[in-house]
């Protein structure tokens, strides 16, 4: 596939979840389906802080780049 068109549809897809009104944004990594306060631009998966905090020690995800929801 094109690398454009899929970083295009990611990017409308965090945008759709951004401004659904009346809807929180759930953690995407964990089964507690607790409130997401930032995402991993790498994996593209919004995360709940104690994700957030796994996230930063697993050595594979350690170096991704995660920002918090209102950056976005």
């Amino acid at each position: 596939d094109n690398f454009f068109v899929e970083s295009l549809k990611d990017t409308v897809d965090v945008h759709k979840k951004l401004t659904n009104e009346g809807e929180s944004l759930v953690c995407g990594s964990c089964e507690t389906k607790s409130g997401a306060e930032t995402f991993c631009t790498e994996c593209g998966d919004f995360l709940c802080d104690e994700c957030v905090a796994i996230h930063r020690r697993i050595k594979v995800t350690r170096g991704h780049q995660v920002i918090s929801a209102e950056q976005l």
